[in-house]
């Protein structure tokens, strides 16, 4: 800066008028040369404190929350996997997870808009004799049109009177006979319809949960024989909450069904 301006003054002094304007040019290129140089930024000291501190205050809680609810998660899932290998015949969880995935294939099946041929296949017919069998190992099940299915007795006409009547006890509809060929007509899902299969869900539910009933009975039959007093009463607990833990689980899916269903009125 100094040299810049002993520049100026010796040009100030042996200038004329117009060595004036020549020395003005000098010092207006000298400005803009300062202006054009970057300037070094300017920290704020107290910004950068504040922040620090509000990271240290409020960030971590948020994590420290989300830990203790997964580390409480992880230590119920590791209680129910130790009690459940030692409170039973078989695997607890899995059967209890095979009952559960039974009842969404059921729902889905009962619940379904399309034609599902499975539904009539699968239907459980009882034989004069006692013995139960499924519709297709009796007779051939068919989709005749888009709106009637037939099941041909050739093979079993013997069989005709007792599926005609487990069709009829089914909610699969009133079917006509003509000669070893069963017809049943596709009726149109109506809102009455809908309102029925939701009504003959709670079946479903039903025997689903004594199915839970049953496979607590079991395990907790085999904990109290084969445990201590504390040891049968903490499993006793567990299983509780395990049953109620799956009967809550069967409930969501049957009202996620239901509601799906009568959303889509006609």
């Amino acid at each position: 800066m100094l040299r810049r301006a002993c520049l100026v003054r010796n040009l100030l002094l042996l200038s004329s008028s117009s060595g004036q304007s020549e020395c003005v040019g000098v010092l207006a290129l000298e400005q803009r040369k300062r202006w054009a140089q970057p300037s070094t930024p300017r920290i704020h000291h107290m910004d950068l404190h504040s922040s620090a501190i509000l990271l240290k205050t409020k960030q971590p809680a948020k994590t420290q929350k989300k830990g203790k609810q997964a580390k409480a998660a992880a230590t119920e899932d590791d209680d129910y996997e130790e009690l459940a290998k030692t409170s039973g015949p078989g695997d607890l969880i899995k059967q209890l997870e095979e009952l559960e995935d039974q009842l969404a294939e059921e729902l889905t099946m009962h619940f379904s808009l399309r034609v599902n041929l499975r539904q009539y296949e699968q239907l459980p017919v009882k034989l004069e004799t006692g013995e139960v069998l499924a519709m297709n190992h009796l007779g051939r099940v068919t989709m005749k049109t888009p709106s009637l299915v037939a099941i041909n007795f050739s093979a079993n006409p013997s069989a005709i009177k007792a599926a005609r009547l487990a069709l009829e006890q089914s909610a699969l509809g009133n079917p006509q006979q003509e000669g070893p060929v069963l017809h049943l007509s596709i009726p149109r899902m109506t809102r009455e319809k809908r309102e029925e299969k939701v009504r003959s869900a709670k079946k479903i539910f039903n025997d689903y949960k004594d199915a839970l009933n049953k496979v607590y009975a079991k395990h907790d039959k085999h904990a109290q024989s084969s445990l201590n007093n504390q040891e049968a009463y903490k499993a006793r607990e567990v299983l509780l909450t395990m049953k109620r833990k799956f009967d809550k689980r069967g409930e969501d899916l049957v009202k996620a069904k239901t509601d799906a269903l009568l959303s889509e009125m006609i």
